[in-house]
């Protein structure tokens, strides 16, 4: 069980942030499979977003983040994938709607796991759409201030060909629960 990459970090915050519970947030950042080389073997990798997220879950994350490899929508896959090569072959061999079973699987699996996701549709990736996704605890309220795209963190520097993503948020939990850490 590995994740394709991850990291887990426990944020203290104030000690009031809640009036019961004197714990850390836990951010997860997690870039789940997919992309242009794994893209093309679709029936190898058909299931792996599942398991990730499913990893990424046991850890029990207030938030998560990252590329998520997944879109919120089929119209953004059909629109964003459609002269993309991996889309293209699986069209001409009748595998759309697998292909887009994947193309969304990583959303909907936090989805599954009760995780809501921040509600933005901002192109996060150079070939259009939103890879890129916020999800959070159901138990914790995040309300999203400001979600910034395409800022220029390192100056005309391309580092990827994702867009830097900058969300600001207030954090109060909406009711004491159990976290079990």
């Amino acid at each position: 069980e590995t994740w394709r990459c991850a990291a887990v970090a426990d944020v203290a915050l104030p000690a009031d942030w809640h009036y019961k519970l004197n714990l850390p947030l836990r951010v997860v950042s997690t870039h789940l499979t997919g992309g242009r080389f794994t893209d093309m073997r679709l029936e190898k990798y058909m299931n792996e977003k599942d398991v990730e997220v499913r990893n990424v879950l046991k850890v029990e994350p207030d938030l998560v983040l990252g590329d998520m490899n997944s879109y919120p929508s089929a119209e953004q896959v059909t629109t964003y994938q459609a002269s993309y090569g991996p889309f293209v072959n699986a069209t001409k061999e009748g595998k759309q709607v697998e292909y887009i079973g994947w193309a969304l699987s990583g959303v909907q699996a936090f989805e599954r796991g009760d995780y809501r996701r921040v509600p933005t549709f901002a192109n996060t990736t150079v070939y259009g759409g939103t890879v890129d996704q916020v999800f959070i605890r159901p138990e914790v309220k995040i309300e999203p201030a400001n979600w910034l795209v395409g800022i220029k963190a390192f100056g005309d520097f391309q580092l990827s060909d994702h867009q830097p993503v900058l969300v600001t948020f207030s954090v109060q939990l909406s009711t004491p629960f159990s976290m079990g850490r």
